[in-house]
């Protein structure tokens, strides 16, 4: 059975597959839609869609179709708690990511730190542990004169 919105992403998923941008080899489909993008040529009924995520919802039968769908959504209290629980989840993980990511930067950089201070101890040169760690000279320095003292 074909609702409205199936029939939306029947629609942009062929001027997706007409555009190559939609196959990926491992039997899925992403879409993925940039409403200010200005690469390629679209079609209209794509155009309407983007305008439409965007929140402008103009004055033809497609758009009204979008409209509507989009009003009940809108009005489904049960469906909106499961996108502010989803909402309040997405963020606890976000979150949790990058408390994780600040854990790990701070490891990677010690492990650095320390391997740039056994490297300036064996006499390699500045330079060649800026090239060998990817750190900039004046780092490398820093680390030399925090040695010295």
């Amino acid at each position: 059975m074909f609702t409205p919105i199936s029939v939306l992403v029947e629609k942009i998923k062929q001027d997706l597959i007409d555009l190559d941008l939609l196959e990926y080899g491992d039997l899925t489909t992403k879409i993925i839609l940039n409403t200010k993008g200005t690469k390629g040529t679209i079609s209209k009924d794509l155009k309407t869609f983007l305008a439409a995520v965007d929140g402008i919802f103009q004055n033809n039968d497609f758009s009204n179709t979008i409209k509507e769908e989009y009003d009940k959504i809108k009005k489904n209290t049960e469906l909106r708690r499961e996108y502010m629980t989803l909402g309040l989840e997405l963020l606890e993980q976000y979150q949790r990511g990058k408390k994780e990511g600040r854990e790990e930067g701070i490891l990677v950089g010690q492990e650095i730190g320390f391997n740039v201070i056994e490297a300036l101890k064996s006499g390699i040169s500045v330079r060649e542990v800026a090239e060998k760690y990817g750190i900039d000279e004046e780092t490398v320095l820093k680390y030399q004169k925090a040695l010295s003292e």
